[in-house]
C-alpha cells in the first residue's frame, strides 16, 4: 500500500512523507501519529542533515513500537528522493512488520512456592498469559501483574519480579516468557498505622471498616475491600490501603491506612428536561460527620410538573453491630400524572450490611400514609410495611459503566392497617451488564432488564400509586410517562400488577469528551401479578450524544415509538439530564 500526505511549506528542505510496507489501515494510522516525519511537515528542516536526524529517530521509535507489539522481525527503513521539481524532497518511509510472534510457553519460577497452589483471582483483576496469546509488550506486562496478584492473594504481601525475560525462536516466529519472582515471607496481617483519619473522624469508625483482624493470613483482596468500605462511609476522597513501605519484608505485615479528608457539609444541583414530563428540578444538602462518628445527615427536595417529593434521612455508623449501618429515613411525596392524582407520607426505619466489597443488603419497617384519586374515587391508606433488598455491583464506574454487572432485588410486604385490610407483596429485579467491543472501550454494549410482580390483592384493589407502570425516559424512551401499557377510555395509564422491561446500547465515544449511543429500549406492564403476555411490548429506539463531564457525563436522546398508537403517541420524545440511561 502508499499513502501520501502533501504540505507544502517554505524552507530549505521541504519534504513530504510517504508511507509503503505491508499494513493494516489501523497500524498505518498508528505508525503517522508515531512519526516524526509526518507530525512535523509544517517545520520544515533547516538541512538535510536535520532531516536525516529526524528519519532516524523515526526508524528507532517505530522498530521498537513495532516490536512491542510482538513484531520482532520489523524492518524499518527510509529513503529521501529529490522531487522533479527540485525545490523539495520526498522522504519514502518502508516499513515491513512481518510476522507477529505468540507465546509458547510460560514459566514461573518463583523457588520453593508452587505457583498454580495459589489461590484463583476474579477475571475482572487480570489476564493470565496463555500459549498462543500475541507476544506483545503489553499482554506480557499483564501476565505479570496477573501473578503478582496472585501471590498477594495468597499472602505474599512483599513478592516482588526479580526478572522479566523474553527469549524468541525466529523459526518458528514463537517466544518464551520466564518470570522469575521472590515471593518474600508469607504474612499474616499486622498492626494498622492510619494517616488523615483522625482529622475528619475518630480512628476506631474507620477501623471498623477494615474486615481482617490482626494475625489473620494476609489476602490483597481484603485490603481492597476496606478501602471500599472507607470509601462508601462519603467522608473521605481518596483512600490507600497498603501493606506499609516502610516496614518491607516483615511476616506480620503491618498496614498503611492513608485517606484524604472530603469537606464535611456538600450542596448538590440537578436539572433535566423531559418532552412528556418538562423542566425537573433538584437539591440537596448533606452533613457527612453530624456528630463526629461518621453520621450523615441528608436532605433533599425534587420538583416537576407532575411529582414533588422532600425527603430526609440520618444514617449512623456502628448500629446495630460494628458494620452495620441503622438508616432513619421519611419522605412526602405529590402526584398529579395522567393515571392518578395521589399524596403519600412515609416513615422507616432501616439497617444496612455490607456482605463484601461489592455486595450489600439491608431490611427494615416503614409506615405508609397515602392518598390517591382516580377516576372520581378517593382512596386512603395506612400501611406498615417491610421493604429489602439485595445489591450485588462490579461495575467500574457508576456514572458511566464500561464493563461490569449489576444485579439488585427489592421486594415489599404490605399490610393494611385501616378498614380495608389491604395485604400484598410487591418484588423487582434489575440487572445491567456492560461489555467492551473495542480496546480502551471505544466502544461498549449495554443492556438492562428489569421485572415486577406483585401478588395478594386484585387489579382493582391495589392503590393506583403502588402499581406498575412502564414508559419515560427511565424506562421505555419514545413513549410519554407511564404510558408504555394498557391505557382506559381516555387514553390515561391503567398501570399493573407485574412488569417486564428490556433496553440494549451500544455506546461509542468519538473523542475524549463526546461519545454517540444507539438504544431500543421496550417493556409493557399486565393486570395479572405475573408476567402473561397479554398486552404487546411497547418498543422505542433512538440515538442520543453524550458529553463527558468530571462528575459524569450529560446526557441527550431522541426517541420514537416503534409501534407508535395513532392519536396516543407522539412521534418523537426527548431527554435530556445527567449521566447515563443505565
Amino acid at each position: 500500500m502508499a499513502v501520501t500526505i502533501a504540505l507544502y511549506a517554505r524552507g530549505d528542505v521541504a519534504y513530504r512523507t510517504e508511507l509503503t510496507g505491508d499494513l493494516s489501515g489501523k497500524m498505518a494510522r498508528q505508525i503517522r501519529s508515531l512519526s516524526e516525519l509526518y507530525r512535523l511537515e509544517r517545520r520544515v528542516p533547516a538541512s538535510r542533515f536535520q532531516l536525516e536526524q529526524r528519519a532516524d529517530r523515526d526508524v528507532a521509535n517505530l522498530t521498537d513500537y513495532l516490536k512491542n507489539e510482538g513484531y520482532y522481525d520489523a524492518s524499518v527503513q527510509y529513503e529521501i528522493i529529490p522531487e522533479e521539481d527540485s525545490t523539495s524532497v520526498r522522504v519514502q518511509l518502508r516499513v515491513q512488520p512481518g510476522a507477529r510472534y505468540t507465546v509458547e510457553s510460560i514459566l514461573i519460577d518463583s523457588g520453593g512456592v508452587l505457583a498454580d497452589s495459589l489461590p484463583s483471582i476474579p477475571a475482572r483483576l487480570g489476564r493470565q498469559l496463555k500459549s498462543g496469546d500475541p507476544a506483545t509488550s503489553e499482554v506480557i506486562l499483564e501476565g505479570e501483574k496477573y501473578w503478582l496478584r496472585r501471590f498477594k492473594e495468597g499472602g505474599y504481601a512483599w513478592v516482588k519480579v526479580l526478572e522479566r525475560r523474553v527469549t524468541v525462536q525466529s523459526e518458528t516466529h514463537t517466544a518464551q516468557v520466564i518470570y522469575r519472582i521472590d515471593p518474600g515471607p508469607c504474612c499474616t496481617f499486622g498492626i494498622v498505622r492510619m494517616e488523615g483519619v483522625s482529622e475528619t473522624v475518630s480512628d476506631m469508625v474507620a477501623r471498623r471498616e477494615l474486615p481482617w483482624k490482626d494475625g489473620e493470613p494476609f489476602r490483597e483482596s481484603l485490603l481492597e475491600q476496606g478501602r471500599m468500605r472507607l470509601l462508601r462511609l462519603g467522608l473521605f476522597s481518596t483512600v490507600r490501603v497498603e501493606p506499609d513501605p516502610t516496614e518491607v519484608g516483615k511476616a506480620n505485615a503491618p498496614i498503611l491506612v492513608s485517606v484524604t479528608p472530603r469537606p464535611p457539609r456538600a450542596v448538590a444541583l440537578g436539572l433535566r428536561y423531559h418532552t412528556d414530563i418538562g423542566v425537573s428540578g433538584e437539591a440537596s444538602w448533606e452533613h457527612r460527620n453530624l456528630g463526629g462518628e461518621g453520621e450523615r445527615l441528608e436532605l433533599s427536595a425534587k420538583a416537576s410538573p407532575i411529582r414533588q417529593e422532600i425527603l430526609g434521612s440520618y444514617r449512623i455508623l456502628g448500629v446495630p453491630g460494628d458494620r452495620q449501618r441503622l438508616l432513619l429515613r421519611g419522605q412526602v411525596t405529590a402526584e398529579e400524572p395522567d393515571a392518578y392524582d395521589a399524596t403519600a407520607g412515609e416513615l422507616g426505619v432501616r439497617v444496612e450490611t455490607d456482605f463484601s466489597a461489592d455486595l450489600s443488603g439491608g431490611v427494615g419497617p416503614t409506615l405508609r400514609l397515602g392518598r390517591v384519586k382516580q377516576n372520581l374515587t378517593t382512596r386512603e391508606t395506612v400501611l406498615l410495611g417491610l421493604p429489602g433488598g439485595i445489591t450485588l455491583d462490579r461495575r467500574n464506574d457508576r456514572m458511566d459503566a464500561t464493563r461490569g454487572l449489576f444485579l439488585q432485588w427489592d421486594q415489599a410486604p404490605y399490610l393494611g392497617l385501616n378498614g380495608d385490610r389491604l395485604h400484598l407483596w410487591k418484588t423487582e429485579f434489575k440487572v445491567a451488564a456492560f461489555q467492551p467491543l473495542s480496546e480502551n472501550d471505544t466502544w461498549v454494549l449495554a443492556a438492562r432488564f428489569r421485572a415486577g410482580v406483585m401478588v395478594g390483592e386484585d387489579f382493582e384493589t391495589v392503590p393506583a400509586d403502588l402499581r406498575f407502570y412502564a414508559g419515560g425516559g427511565g424506562s421505555v424512551r419514545g413513549y410519554e410517562y407511564q404510558t408504555a401499557g394498557p391505557l382506559d377510555r381516555n387514553e390515561d395509564p391503567l398501570g399493573g400488577r407485574s412488569l417486564l422491561e428490556t433496553s440494549v446500547e451500544l455506546r461509542r465515544r468519538l473523542t475524549d469528551k463526546i461519545g454517540l449511543v444507539t438504544f431500543v429500549d421496550s417493556g409493557t406492564v399486565y393486570r395479572q401479578g405475573w408476567p402473561d403476555f397479554s398486552e404487546p411490548l411497547r418498543v422505542g429506539a433512538g440515538i442520543g450524544v453524550r458529553y463527558t463531564t468530571p462528575m459524569g457525563p450529560l446526557r441527550l436522546d431522541l426517541a420514537t415509538p416503534v409501534n407508535r398508537r395513532d392519536g396516543v403517541d407522539p412521534a418523537i420524545q426527548v431527554y435530556f439530564g445527567f449521566g447515563q440511561a443505565f
